[in-house]
Formats: C-alpha cells, structure tokens, sequence
C-alpha cells in the first residue's frame, strides 16, 4: 500500500511538472530584439500617458494554463488527503501504544465484566501478582489478590 501511494505521489509530481513544460512558446514581438532600443528625445511628461491595454492571450495559451492549474489543484488535494490520512492514522498508532519510548507496561487488565450499567469487576495483573477489582459508582475496591488463575472449565 505504502509502494502505490508513493508510486502514485511521484507520478502526478512528474505529470504536473511536464504539463507546466509544455506551454506554447510566446508570441513573437513586433520589434526586432537585435535593434538597439530607441532613446526617447523628447523629456518624458510629469503624468504618464495612457497605456493601450495588453491583447488576451489566445484559447490555446488560457487552455493550457488552465489544464496545467487543473492538474496543479488536483496534486494539492490528493498530497493534503494524503498528509490528513498520514497524521490520523499517527495519532491512532499514538494512541493505542505502538510508539512507547522505552517504558514497559507493568500494569495489565487482564479481563473485564460488567455486573450492571454502573458496576464492573476487573482482573489487572500488577508485575507477577493478579488483583480482582470491582468498580462502582461510590466506589473502587480490591477485592482479592492471587498468584494465579484458576481454570475453571476443567
């Protein structure tokens, strides 16, 4: 599972990174670029001229850049899906015990009963000794201390 999902990463990576290479190139100017450039003779007036808006760029140049950020917004969902996924399921590894730092765990519960909503008799192991406890509402008590279990199907 870990091989797809970096295998599949890599593969969108690379398709976003050769759609935004294929671009068509741009227009070619009207000036010629070996010309030097022309020095204004005349002093440049104290509030600029107005300006000629830019031409569109062609469907051709907006359908590639809208294809190319399509792609771009789909790698970022798919990468945040990813790392949202990745930090739950972290903290559920977290949560359960996966990730202890070099602590052993000397208290177990063995086995747990309800007698009623609002009652519940435990079995915890402590180190080598085992402890019968019954839980109230009022109260938490130990109720007896064995070495070991007795089996009581034979």
């Amino acid at each position: 599972m870990k091989k797809v999902l970096l295998t599949l990463c890599l593969l969108s990576t690379a398709f976003v990174y050769s759609a935004d290479n294929k671009q068509p190139p741009a227009p070619a100017s009207i000036q010629d670029i070996s010309a030097p450039p022309a020095v204004p003779t005349t002093p440049m007036p104290a509030e600029p001229a107005l300006q000629a808006p830019t031409p569109l760029p062609s469907s051709e140049e907006m359908t590639t850049s809208y294809e190319s950020a399509f792609v771009r917004m789909l790698v970022t969902l798919l990468g945040i899906l990813f790392l949202v996924f990745a930090t739950f399921w972290i903290l559920r590894r977290l949560g359960s015990g996966k990730f202890k730092m070099g602590s052993s765990r000397t208290i177990n519960v063995i086995e747990k009963r309800a007698l009623s909503s609002k009652s519940m008799l435990y079995i915890v192991e402590i180190g080598n000794k085992k402890i019968l406890i019954s839980e109230s509402q009022a109260e938490v008590r130990a109720l007896t201390t064995f070495e070991e279990i007795p089996d009581l199907e034979s």
